[in-house]
């Protein structure tokens, strides 16, 4: 049909076998040919014949067979501009090939230009062959206007006609009609600076409106100063409102360097974005890195040698230079003559910049065997070749030595004074030194600390040069409380103010002697259970110079060393601060003993130090026996209750229950309760004496007094109290003691009568004495009469005082 066999398709006549069974199907392929080509499907038609039966079979019937195109094909269309009055011409793409052409036809939309006003729309249809990758342009004509605006713009979108093959054509291109009336606006950007480490700030500035805003992007150019090196470049994007006048800043930061150098600039452009506007943004900026690094400055050191030596002079650079520099060294007679003690060397000096960099040069000088003064010279320096300031104002002296003998020596003694004194020294002069000198003394630190101990005096002494002539100076020292050993300086001296040969080599020692006597150590008395560390704290009542260092030892008093405790000899390491403590451990043995506080001394031996220190006061750790405070069991002295009748002895024992080592004392005490002490019995408060052993029994007893009277029985409490031990012993436990009565009492009622209608009187009579008293009271039992009908009976009570034979 539309569809080519062998081309588009490959024919399949192989035949289908049926067996003839109803509603039977058979199946068979076509294949078909992939093409790129973009084109409408295709479509072939299937008949069938039928053979081998004598059946009457209808086979008239046909199938369409389509082959579905899979290619598709894509327009597009490039944006496009052009200055107003002018054409723009847009080029429209077909990517693929699509098989017998097709027709485009453009549409528009304004944006910002208007149609029929800024531009004339241009709908005519392009038509393509159909050609991959073919391409055909139409041109839309604009409007020439003398207005400044921003430029306008509008959309292109595109139609597809004439195929049945997919193309796709959803691409739109924006026409721009540039605005050719001049500029609508500039941005433009101020110079700045900062020192370096700073931050830049550069301000940006439209002049004019900008209708919807704009973006200002700046970028950065080196000139002198490096970009990632001096200073880091900040491209972000700046965003404007579109405010005639608006201004808007942002930061570059610098490098801070300690280099001495030129100022370095870099320059910044701008770049305009997000506006259809005619911005200008042709301005640029210069940034200056301002050197904060001040001047750098060569100086060059005094230099000596004997005569007929070359003197070498040290030229430093203190900071670094950015490019290097030249220092030229000139040269100024003083009691040197150029050319005849000594050559001038004017060769320059080449440094490459380099913070504390050095270079060195020679002058050599004349050999001559004059006994005379040193000869001396000054070097001047010159700097050349560089944009950096370098200071070169410093000078140096070359010194000639004399090397044909001195002409004379200056000499120190030795002195000394008490802390808090000052220091006489003399420093002698012994031949004569035409013009005078001057002697500056110079100070070391032995054991004495300078500005601490002592204050140096670097006073120069003015000699007037008299053979055998004596200056003196004082040193002051510093009173403290300390504790030390004397302290020694040493003094040199140094010769100034004459060109003589004359020898300083002597040197003094200062002694600062101590005068704050002896300090002390000691050591407090500690104790702990047994079982736990007993901690001494040792302290010091003087501040001690330079520190001292403490050993405790140990004597057994009642504790025994390595059977009850630990000794522990580490040394103690003090710094030497007054009232300073230190403090060390002992650890003791836990037992199961109930037993006596045991007790150790503590000695004290000082080492690491010269001062005098005195360490004779020692200290006693008592070991604590702990057994009940550790779960064990705290022994206890129980007493039982006790009774007897009055007039017998009643016997208490009292128990220790566990054993106390060293046994222990028990006294008896005694409270009444309704016995009377020296009345009903008499207390017995001779002590008892235990062995200690667990479960001893000790037993006393206290006497009772006879009576006759009828009485309750007596009680009193016998409370305990323990002596002779130092272990822990409870003795909480009380007993009573109880005295029975022995005796008994009767009351009696004798029989009585009286004729009815007159009262019985009945008498009740007590035999025997009852302390306290007692009440009697009459009950009635019916016999022959009755109670209410022939008597009344009478139930009050009858109080006896308690009197033997009472009635």
């Amino acid at each position: 049909v539309t569809a080519t066999k062998g081309t588009d398709y490959t024919e399949n006549t192989s035949a289908l076998t049926f067996t003839g069974t109803a509603g039977e199907t058979q199946s068979f392929t076509v294949s078909t040919t992939e093409d790129t080509d973009v084109e409408p499907n295709q479509t072939f038609t299937v008949g069938l014949a039928v053979s081998e039966t004598s059946a009457e079979v209808t086979s008239t019937d046909t199938a369409t067979g389509t082959i579905t195109d899979d290619d598709s094909s894509a327009l597009t269309i490039e944006d496009a501009s052009a200055a107003e009055g002018d054409t723009i011409t847009f080029t429209v793409t077909l990517n693929k090939a699509v098989a017998g052409g097709l027709t485009v036809t453009p549409s528009f939309t304004d944006v910002t230009a208007t149609k029929g006003t800024d531009y004339t729309e241009n709908t005519t249809a392009l038509t393509f062959a159909g050609t991959a990758s073919e391409t055909q342009s139409f041109t839309v004509s604009t409007t020439e206007d003398t207005d400044k605006e921003h430029h306008e713009t509008f959309t292109v979108g595109l139609a597809v006609s004439g195929t049945t093959a997919t193309v796709t054509a959803t691409d739109t291109a924006t026409g721009t009609i540039t605005n050719d009336d001049g500029a609508l606006a500039a941005v433009t950007i101020a110079d700045a600076s900062a020192n370096e480490g700073d931050s830049i700030t550069f301000t940006v500035t439209l002049d004019n409106a900008v209708t919807g805003g704009l973006k200002v992007t700046p970028s950065f150019t080196d000139v002198t100063a490096t970009k990632g090196t001096d200073y880091t470049e900040n491209t972000s994007a700046l965003t404007f409102t579109g405010t005639a006048g608006e201004t808007q800043s942002f930061t570059v930061s610098t490098t801070e360097d300690t280099t001495v150098e030129a100022d370095e600039t870099f320059t910044i452009s701008l770049a305009v974005s997000g506006s259809t506007a005619d911005v200008t943004s042709t301005d640029t900026a210069t940034g200056t890195i301002t050197n904060d690094d001040g001047s750098a400055a060569v100086t060059v050191a005094d230099a000596s040698a004997n005569e007929g030596d070359a003197i070498t002079f040290m030229v430093t650079l203190d900071k670094a230079v950015s490019g290097g520099l030249t220092v030229t060294p000139s040269f100024t007679d003083v009691t040197a003559t150029k050319g005849t003690d000594y050559t001038e060397n004017t060769t320059a000096l080449t440094f490459a910049g380099t913070a504390g960099e050095t270079q060195s040069f020679t002058v050599s000088t004349t050999e001559d065997t004059a006994k005379e003064h040193h000869e001396t010279f000054t070097v001047g320096l010159a700097v050349s070749e560089t944009a950096a300031a370098v200071t070169a104002t410093d000078t140096a002296t070359g010194t000639i030595t004399n090397d044909d003998g001195s002409l004379a020596a200056v000499t120190i003694a030795d002195a000394s004074a008490n802390e808090g004194d000052s220091i006489t020294f003399t420093v002698t002069l012994d031949n004569a030194v035409t013009g005078g000198l001057k002697v500056t003394p110079s100070f070391t630190d032995v054991t004495a600390t300078k500005g601490t101990d002592y204050t140096e005096n670097t006073t120069a002494l003015t000699f007037t040069g008299t053979a055998g002539e004596t200056q003196s100076f004082t040193v002051s020292t510093t009173e403290d409380t300390t504790v030390e050993a004397d302290e020694t300086f040493t003094i040199s001296l140094a010769v100034s103010g004459s060109t003589a040969d004359v020898t300083a080599t002597d040197t003094a020692t200062g002694t600062i002697t101590n005068d704050d006597g002896s300090a002390v150590v000691t050591v407090e008395d500690a104790s702990a259970s047994e079982g736990d560390a007993i901690t001494f704290t040792v302290t010091l009542d003087k501040a001690v110079g330079g520190g001292l260092t403490v050993t405790p030892s140990f004597t057994d008093v009642t504790a025994t060393k390595g059977t009850d405790y630990t000794e522990n000899t580490s040394a103690l390491t003090f710094t030497g601060t007054a009232g300073e403590t230190q403090s060390f451990t002992v650890s003791t043995t836990e037992d199961t003993d109930v037993e006596s506080n045991e007790t150790f001394t503590v000695g004290l031996a000082v080492s690491g130090t010269t001062a005098e220190v005195t360490a004779t006061d020692t200290g006693t750790g008592t070991i604590i026996d702990d057994e009940a405070a550790r779960g064990g069991v705290t022994p206890a002295v129980t007493v039982a209750d006790a009774s007897a009748e009055e007039g017998s002895g009643i016997t208490f024992t009292v128990t220790l229950d566990e054993a106390v080592s060293g046994g222990l004392t028990v006294t008896p005490s005694f409270t009444d309760v309704t016995a009377t002490e020296g009345t009903d019995y008499t207390e017995n408060t001779t002590a008892l004496t235990f062995t200690g052993t667990a479960g001893e029994t000790q037993s006393f007893t206290v006497s009772t007094t006879e009576d006759t009277d009828v009485e309750p029985k007596e009680t009193f409490t016998v409370g305990l109290a323990v002596s002779g031990t130092s272990a822990t012993v409870t003795a909480t436990d009380t007993a009573t003691g109880t005295i029975t009565d022995d005796d008994s009492a009767a009351v009696t009622i004798e029989d009585a009568s009286a004729n009815e209608g007159d009262a019985i009187t009945f008498t009740v009579a007590l035999d025997n004495a009852v302390q306290g008293g007692l009440t009697v009271t009459p009950s009635f039992t019916d016999v022959t009469a009755t109670e209410g009908t022939d008597y009344t009976e009478n139930t009050t009570g009858l109080t006896f005082a308690g009197t033997a034979g009472e009635t």
